[in-house]
């Protein structure tokens, strides 16, 4: 195609055109496939590994004293599908040890990253200690 003249660039941008139309096509028969299957009760994605009745076991694990990477590799479950599962179920409902205390589970004592803890731990000292913590001082969080 020689787009350097108007014929050309016509037949360029009529192409073009009718890409960008079987483009939205596809778009609009995927979208209505996929509404059509949740209609049906279907939903797409892989299976979840980390079941309910695992990450029970696996809490039950941890709490003896195992690692999470050992109780993953006892249940066959990658450490990374377990962390997550555990982080979602401790989302959704509040540890039991932190709700017998009268603890969230968005406690920073209870959950927080060691990072967290530790810039939350530095300024209760300064709160605590004489010195004041000057303009210049930043902590990364």
């Amino acid at each position: 195609i020689d787009t350097t003249t108007p014929g050309g660039r016509l037949v360029f941008h009529l192409f073009g055109a009718l890409g960008d139309f079987e483009r939205d096509l596809i778009r609009e028969r995927t979208r209505a496939g996929l509404a059509a299957a949740a209609a049906r009760g279907r939903k797409g994605g892989r299976k979840m590994v980390a079941t309910p009745e695992r990450i029970d076991r696996a809490r039950a694990m941890i709490a003896r004293g195992l690692t999470v990477r050992e109780a993953a590799a006892r249940l066959r479950i990658g450490k990374t599908a377990l962390y997550a599962a555990l982080r979602d179920a401790s989302a959704e409902e509040p540890d039991s040890a932190a709700r017998s205390e009268g603890r969230h589970e968005r406690d920073p004592t209870v959950w927080a990253h060691p990072l967290q803890l530790s810039r939350q731990l530095l300024l209760q000292a300064f709160a605590k200690s004489s010195c004041e913590p000057d303009n210049q001082t930043t902590f990364v969080s």
